[in-house]
């Protein structure tokens, strides 16, 4: 492996694409990731230029994964599962309460 293997992932236009698989839409993926769906649609065609192969199938008012887009989708979607589970472990734990703190209007 090269020293810089990672240097050129497209890894925005990867986040979209398992975003976009997992939900089977460039709609929900755009309110997922908070962008437009023609971002989405944007990344994903180059990540497609870029890989050489069609990930999805685009049908009117529906997507469908190729069966290239099925095998990156399952790799893809482990590592980054991986990734934010890894990721978990060492951001400190939130105990789920709040603490409210109130006083008199005089003291304000």
């Amino acid at each position: 492996m090269e020293p810089n293997m990672f240097a050129n992932l497209p890894l925005t236009a990867l986040r979209a694409f398992e975003s976009a698989a997992r939900q089977r839409s460039f709609k929900a993926a755009a309110e997922e990731l908070v962008v437009t769906p023609t971002a989405v649609s944007h990344q994903i065609r180059s990540l497609e230029g870029w890989l050489g192969v069609p990930l999805f199938e685009r049908l009117p008012r529906q997507v469908r994964l190729t069966d290239a887009g099925e095998r990156l989708f399952r790799s893809l979607h482990g590592a980054l599962l991986e990734i934010a589970q890894s990721v978990d472990t060492l951001r400190p734990q939130r105990s789920g309460t709040s603490l409210t703190i109130s006083t008199t209007p005089a003291f304000a």
